[in-house]
């Protein structure tokens, strides 16, 4: 019941249907009414802590060289002792998800300061390079996601070899989409942009640029300034580049209302809404911001996130009519297992960077916002926790209203499809409650 009423009063929020006082006032009266349960009373350290741990526990168990792909039970069987089995496997590496998995990790230990978390990290680090031969591929996303994995172990570690491998491979990966932004606009002639074209998915298809390509080079090139002026090398540039790009989405990957365009191919549009490109260019926008104090990333920043926080794209339910939560970023008439599971990671993408927006002093985002940020946040977080895992084991599937179910992940109608008979928890939901939870245990 309280859920259902949560829900209400953030309804009430957004629509303004409360017109009689501030929204400030309304978010007072809301936390300190007696009429409501009051928010969920729990340590969001220990719970951030659990949430982490069963990342490496269950993905990441002893002797093996990366995060597996997903965890499973089978419950066709008659024999309850097999249907209590977990099953692990280690499925075909994703660039991407391991490098969000890494994430986690490091927010757990920056958080914690528990050096379990840093070993789990440099575990995964060593094992991906290992089975890749690189810490990069063909996709620049996945390329760019895990060079700001790796820039982001550089200011945790503290061996200088360390250190200086993470920068070689990150300065080596620049120089690559250097080459890949070596284009004009029929994209055929050798005109050096600096990134003010934008940047392919891959080097073999250069026609199409999307936000997933973009906002992560952003962020990337914001890091890689900040690091190289800490080394005392030659830095502008790679501030240049991040600005170049940003100016590329702001003309061609987003909306000034909020929406941002999945990609661009050909001069075709593909507006396809999902919570990670919001997320991302959020991220792009305030990483910038805090270089430049340019208070236009900050407007267009609040803008991504009331798209989601507000819940203003109507092409498909962004939000559970039910509980206050984000719904996974699939079509409501496909099923999930029948899409890329990367998508499930979308959310935790957005949390992860909506916080760095609530992080930042500015006089240009209101209280207001701010507390409907933090409260878009804590009711996803208290949702899972209270409603979505497995009860006990800080572990979800793709709906956060409630635990993993049989079948859940099924590609097919067919009843022969072999996942119809499995409780399966995928790597890739994991992360993204993961991370939900320690935005949550960094922003208390």
């Amino acid at each position: 019941m309280f859920m259902k009423n949560r829900w209400l009063i953030i309804l009430l929020i957004l629509s303004g249907t409360i017109s009689s006082c501030s929204d400030k006032s309304i978010y007072d009266k809301y936390n300190g009414s007696t009429s409501l349960t009051q928010n969920l009373v729990v340590k969001w350290d220990t719970i951030a802590n659990k949430s982490s741990q069963a990342l490496c526990q269950h993905f990441l168990p002893n002797g093996t060289p990366y995060f597996g792909s997903e965890i499973w039970w089978n419950l066709k069987s008659s024999d309850p002792t097999v249907q209590k089995q977990e099953n692990f496997t280690q499925g075909t590496m994703s660039l991407w998800s391991q490098s969000q998995a890494i994430d986690v990790m490091i927010a757990a230990y920056k958080r914690s300061k528990d050096q379990k978390f840093l070993d789990e990290a440099n575990i995964a680090v060593s094992g991906i390079y290992q089975a890749n031969g690189s810490f990069v591929n063909s996709s620049f996303r996945d390329s760019e996601c895990m060079i700001n994995t790796l820039l982001d172990l550089y200011d945790v570690v503290s061996d200088k070899s360390a250190k200086d491998k993470y920068w070689e491979a990150a300065t080596s990966f620049y120089k690559q989409l250097e080459i890949a932004t070596v284009v004009n606009d029929s994209r055929s002639k050798s005109t050096y942009t600096n990134g003010l074209d934008g940047i392919p998915v891959s080097s073999s298809n250069t026609m199409t640029l999307s936000t997933l390509s973009n906002a992560p080079a952003v962020i990337m090139a914001v890091k890689m300034y900040k690091i190289a002026k800490e080394r005392n090398e030659s830095a502008d540039n790679y501030l240049q580049f991040a600005q170049n790009v940003y100016s590329y989405c702001s003309g061609n990957l987003f909306e000034n209302g909020g929406l941002v365009y999945n990609s661009i191919s050909n001069n075709n549009i593909d507006n396809t809404f999902y919570t990670s490109n919001e997320g991302y260019m959020i991220g792009a926008a305030v990483a910038l911001y805090n270089i430049t104090k340019d208070s236009t990333k900050i407007s267009s920043a609040c803008s991504f996130a009331n798209y989601v926080s507000k819940g203003i794209y109507t092409g498909r339910p962004v939000w559970d009519t039910q509980y206050p939560v984000l719904l996974p970023d699939i079509n409501s008439n496909t099923l999930v297992g029948s899409v890329d599971r990367s998508i499930l990671m979308y959310r935790g993408i957005f949390f992860r960077y909506l916080v760095d927006l609530i992080d930042v002093t500015n006089t240009n985002i209101s209280a207001d916002k701010k507390e409907l940020y933090k409260l878009t946040l804590t009711n996803n977080a208290e949702t899972l926790w209270t409603y979505g895992q497995i009860p006990g084991k800080a572990l979800w599937g793709s709906q956060w209203y409630e635990p993993p179910y049989k079948g859940e992940y099924v590609s097919t109608t067919s009843l022969s499809d072999p996942y119809i008979s499995k409780e399966v928890i995928p790597l890739e939901s994991q992360i993204a409650g993961a991370f939900l939870f320690e935005m949550k245990a960094l922003l208390n």
